[in-house]
């Protein structure tokens, strides 16, 4: 079945964000001018059912949701990350184990740090998620129970240019062309890390088994074990290339 629903703004974010089977499909959209989410019958006259806006103070640029758990997680402009449950009140999911006082919690990371999420991205098993950040370029793995930070991986253009001088990079360049990289990368943080900017399409993705995680860097696509007692990279791919493999 296919349905068209027009909305009278423009969309920023969707997400299906109802259990496998449920008897109604419903689909949160955020608003590129709001800070509003809007939830939709999927099948519907494209009439909202719902509309939150306490949720959030500015535009919802991202929305994930875990069946496993019936919760969405959505980040907005200025930093905030919130877990929802779909349903009303629309406050936390009663899940045995999850974190009660954001305080307690490391989701304040992003407005810590003066940065957004670019991607939000549940492990298999939805005990993990990981986000990728801007204009840090700072790979986060979070337990979904606790909101705390496993693991952060520091991919910024500053890191790189360090290890590739002291020459301590799993891979290394020739300096010419890690030079060229390094001027390109540059010139896409100032033109295109803010809303519908080609580096906000940058994500981080689990492998099946939920052991690794895959995302781009300036020097290629990065493969990491997410594994806590490890450091080390697990694999790089495009670093070869004579333009960067990462976008």
């Amino acid at each position: 079945m296919i349905n068209i629903l027009k909305f009278p703004y423009t969309p920023k974010a969707c997400c299906w964000v109802h259990q496998p089977g449920a008897g109604q499909t419903l689909l949160a959209v955020s608003d590129v001018a709001s800070s509003t989410i809007r939830i939709y019958d999927g099948g519907g006259d494209g009439k909202p059912l719902y509309e939150l806006d306490k949720l959030h103070r500015a535009p919802v640029h991202l929305i994930s949701y875990t069946a496993k758990y019936d919760c969405v997680i959505s980040a907005d402009e200025d930093g905030f990350v919130e877990y929802w449950q779909p349903s009303e009140p629309w406050g936390l999911p009663s899940v045995p184990g999850l974190w009660q006082y954001k305080s307690a919690t490391d989701l304040y990371q992003f407005k810590k740090t003066k940065s957004i999420a670019s991607s939000i991205t549940f492990s298999p098993n939805s005990s993990q998620f990981v986000t990728m950040s801007l204009p840090s370029r700072a790979v986060h793995v979070f337990n979904f129970l606790t909101g705390r930070l496993t693991r952060t991986y520091d991919e910024s253009l500053t890191a790189a240019a360090e290890m590739q001088q002291a020459g301590t990079a799993v891979f290394t360049l020739d300096d010419m062309d890690f030079g060229r990289r390094l001027a390109t990368e540059r010139a896409l943080d100032a033109a295109e890390s803010g809303p519908g900017g080609a580096l906000r399409t940058a994500n981080a993705v689990w492998d099946e088994s939920g052991n690794f995680i895959i995302y781009p860097t300036m020097l290629g696509i990065k493969g990491r074990s997410s594994l806590p007692t490890s450091l080390t990279c697990s694999g790089q791919h495009g670093h070869k290339q004579g333009i960067a493999g990462s976008r």
